[in-house]
């Protein structure tokens, strides 16, 4: 058996790296929901990918730079995607069948229980 080299070992790395958010893009795009998620993440993300690409430049890492160009056009994609549907929820039929399936799971554990709701009127405003 041969020895797998640094390089093969990078290029797999950087390539399961580079390509870790797309299921987070294809699932903005198909729900064409991005409510639960992070602008932050994405620009932290972005921002590391961006210097991984500068830091494989100076050290003419091939793998490094690759994965780091790839990551950054994904989260631009993404970041593209969450701009446009960021505050949409529920404009799609998955997610409309899921909330009404979720709200009668609610109203019927509701049923079955009963609700005690604090007295909250000697809680002072902050």
């Amino acid at each position: 058996m041969m020895p797998i080299s640094a390089e093969t070992v990078g290029l797999i790395a950087a390539t399961i790296t580079a390509v870790c958010y797309i299921p987070q893009t294809v699932k903005i795009w198909h729900l064409k929901s991005a409510r639960d998620v992070s602008a932050w993440t994405m620009i932290q993300l972005f921002v590391g990918n961006v210097l991984w690409w500068w830091y494989g430049a100076l050290i003419d890492d091939f793998p490094i730079i690759i994965s780091s160009i790839v990551a950054c056009v994904i989260l631009t994609i993404t970041f593209a995607l969450w701009y446009k549907y960021k505050d949409r929820c529920c404009d799609s039929p998955i997610i409309e069948h899921h909330a009404r399936d979720h709200h009668h799971e609610i109203e019927a554990k509701i049923d079955k229980r009963t609700v005690v709701v604090p007295d909250t009127s000697d809680i002072e405003d902050f």
